[in-house]
């Protein structure tokens, strides 16, 4: 017998039966601390309560497993590639150039990693 955590949604984290933590779909997001996983839940018996709201219940059964997503997505950064815009639109400077020669580095290095 399996049980619809999805019409609660209740993300069960891919377990099948046990006891788990996770996070409370009623108070999670309004939390200081948004990651804590307060709510308990016995998939194998289909009860779950958390332990910040309160709120507790039994999810109804099922004759199959229902296939879902994870109800929770960590959102993905996205970030832009800066692009090259050189300041001076010259060559580096000569005291730069001195700079690293004195370090052993070539002036091939610097100009192909656009070093101003």
């Amino acid at each position: 017998m399996f049980f619809d955590w999805a019409a609660l949604q209740i993300d069960t984290r891919g377990r099948a039966s046990g006891e788990i933590k996770t996070l409370c779909p009623i108070c999670s997001a309004n939390r200081k601390h948004k990651h804590d996983r307060c709510l308990s839940v016995n998939v194998t018996e289909g009860v779950f309560q958390c332990h910040n709201c309160g709120w507790s219940g039994k999810a109804e059964r099922t004759d199959r497993p229902k296939m879902h997503f994870p109800i929770w997505q960590k959102p993905g950064k996205t970030y832009a590639k800066p692009k090259y815009e050189s300041h001076t639109g010259s060559q580096p400077a000569d005291n730069l150039l001195a700079w690293f020669k004195a370090r052993g580095i070539p002036p091939g290095i610097v100009d192909r990693h656009r070093i101003e």
